[in-house]
């Protein structure tokens, strides 16, 4: 038999599942979860959702988020919009 001895095991990979609470990795697929979190917060206030929608885009666009990262934020903050 070919099996090891004792009870090593090797961490998980970086980004790795383990549970949601386990170093969550900052990027999934090519989205920023931070940046995307940030971005629902910043779409939730208020002030902002009385603005119009292109001035929204226009903001986070200058804040160095894809147009990826925004849509996935919208999404989230409006799960029924179609945009």
């Amino acid at each position: 038999s070919a099996e090891p001895t004792g009870d090593i095991k090797l961490p998980p990979p970086p980004g790795a599942g383990g549970g949601p609470s386990a170093n969550p990795s900052p990027e999934v697929g090519s989205l920023r979860i931070e940046r995307v979190e940030s971005a629902v917060r910043f779409l939730q206030h208020p002030n902002v959702r009385t603005s119009k929608p292109r001035a929204r885009m226009e903001f986070l666009e200058k804040k160095g988020l894809t147009t990826a990262e925004i849509i996935e934020a919208l999404r989230r903050v409006d799960p029924t919009s179609s945009e």
